[in-house]
């Protein structure tokens, strides 16, 4: 139980009288449960544990200063605030897209419109799946969003 919901507890037990204790009670199980619960995609992270305490979101911490998010996902799925990316290495044209999908891999990724909505500060950037593409890192397909849906991740154009 964390800090928060041990305090409460103390507090419960005095007004245990009274017909306050049950609401206090469910008071302080409220209160545990949002200061222990996750961060949203693509908020930072030091652990897995700090985007959910489930253990459903994971923290890459490939990323700058780590990114939460939820692997394997598919259009749809993902939190209304974020969309599913599909990565993949950028291949050459000998390459079959049948080796380029089985190297892919789908990541939640959190919506944005422009730069302030990511952690600017800290070298994200709101951009397409083709302008992820433009970069070394491989390429990227937003499903189920359109190409001009943007996401937040690591600047990869020069300005």
């Amino acid at each position: 139980m964390s800090p928060a919901g041990q305090n409460c507890s103390i507090y419960a037990a005095r007004f245990s009288r009274s017909g306050w204790a049950a609401v206090l009670s469910a008071l302080c199980v409220m209160l545990s449960v949002s200061v222990g619960c996750g961060r949203g995609i693509g908020d930072a992270c030091e652990s897995s544990l700090r985007c959910s305490a489930g253990g459903t979101r994971l923290c890459d911490m490939t990323q700058p200063g780590g990114y939460c998010t939820l692997a394997a996902c598919q259009p749809g799925n993902c939190p209304d605030d974020s969309v599913c990316v599909t990565f993949s290495q950028k291949t050459t044209e000998e390459t079959a897209s049948s080796d380029r999908n089985r190297l892919s891999t789908n990541y939640c990724m959190r919506k944005c419109d422009d730069r302030s909505d990511c952690r600017d500060d800290e070298g994200y950037d709101c951009i397409t799946g083709e302008q992820f593409g433009l970069g070394p890192e491989g390429e990227a397909v937003v499903e189920g969003g359109g190409s001009d849906q943007k996401f937040c991740a690591v600047r990869i154009i020069k300005e």
